[in-house]
């Protein structure tokens, strides 16, 4: 067996965990390989043995219930500490343990990243990293094919073999020069962007798909006055009045020449941007360790956070 594959005892949790995430017999049996009536008889099976229904069932849908949701949280703990058994013992052992393959967004290398390393580092003294920025769109693509362990992006990929941990949601604005017609302060409606140049990121990025659905919902298509792939370079072509941005607030201070702005859309929902890990749902000790560090870190970070009207954690 691989290092990076799972032992038999983990992939046995896994099943209600992904029962759990998807909340669809259909859908959780076809990511799990299995058909709907072995995994509808395994989940009766397991609410026999506990005397405890986990799932409401509404027609052919189910929903998790309290119950189920204290059993699953309990029931990732105990996956994560099993990966975390793995890979110590083989540590110990003295057999080699791979680096964990990290890709992110470019712009989570200068906060985020740092903090999970660092956070999973405290358990875990041991680990390397291998660290690769790109797209969501290859980053995602990348994390489907086995080449990376974890992914950092935003938004949330539509991927059933992935699964997916919100870290954090990211109010988003609208960032203009401070010379701008729009720059008095006043809220901003999607529908205003009909036609007004913007310097947005290529396609691929995870902002360019949220731009573009916002846009795509308010019936009409961004006016691209630049395309780059950084969004702090974003932000300083804003302050240089070469067309606003749609961009999120990650706490810092707006470039000179620049006037944020709040963006109001339809659904308030539109005007964040969650944030989360995606790894296989296949994936070894490895991925789901480093999965439960950073799960641990977004909970500290909502304790810290409490109040931040900005960054909103899980």
């Amino acid at each position: 067996m691989d290092d990076r594959d799972s032992t038999d005892l983990r992939r046995r949790l896994r099943w209600p965990i992904v029962l759990g995430d998807e909340q669809n017999v259909t859908v959780a049996a076809a990511v799990l390989g299995l058909s709907q009536p072995t995994l509808s008889r395994a989940l009766a099976r397991l609410e026999a043995e506990l005397g405890v229904r986990l799932f409401d069932r509404q027609g052919r849908s189910i929903r998790l219930n309290a119950a189920g949701a204290a059993f699953l949280e309990h029931l990732r703990s105990a996956e994560a500490a099993l990966a975390a058994a793995e890979l110590a013992a083989r540590r110990i052992a003295g057999r080699a343990v791979p680096p964990i393959r990290l890709g992110f967004l470019h712009s989570f290398g200068t906060w985020l990243v740092p903090e999970l390393i660092k956070a999973h580092r405290a358990l875990d003294a041991g680990g390397d990293y291998q660290l690769q920025q790109g797209a969501a769109g290859l980053i995602t693509a990348a994390v489907t094919a086995g080449e990376l362990d974890i992914g950092i992006v935003s938004p949330r990929p539509e991927a059933p073999t992935l699964r997916w941990q919100l870290l954090m949601r990211q109010r988003l604005h609208l960032l203009v020069p401070d010379d701008h017609q729009w720059a008095g302060g006043s809220p901003v409606p999607v529908e205003a962007l009909r036609g007004e140049p913007q310097v947005v990121m290529s396609a691929g990025f995870g902002m360019r798909t949220i731009l573009d659905s916002l846009c795509a919902a308010a019936g009409f298509t961004a006016v691209t006055a630049i395309e780059c792939q950084d969004l702090s370079t974003v932000r300083a072509l804003v302050g240089a009045g070469l067309g606003v941005a749609l961009v999120p607030d990650e706490g810092r201070a707006l470039p000179p020449g620049t006037v944020a702005l709040e963006l109001r859309a339809e659904a308030a929902a539109a005007t964040r941007r969650e944030v989360g890990l995606i790894w296989r749902r296949d994936a070894g000790g490895i991925a789901t360790a480093f999965a439960d560090r950073a799960r641990t870190w977004s909970a500290s970070a909502r304790a810290r956070n409490r109040d931040d009207a900005e960054h909103h954690y899980p």
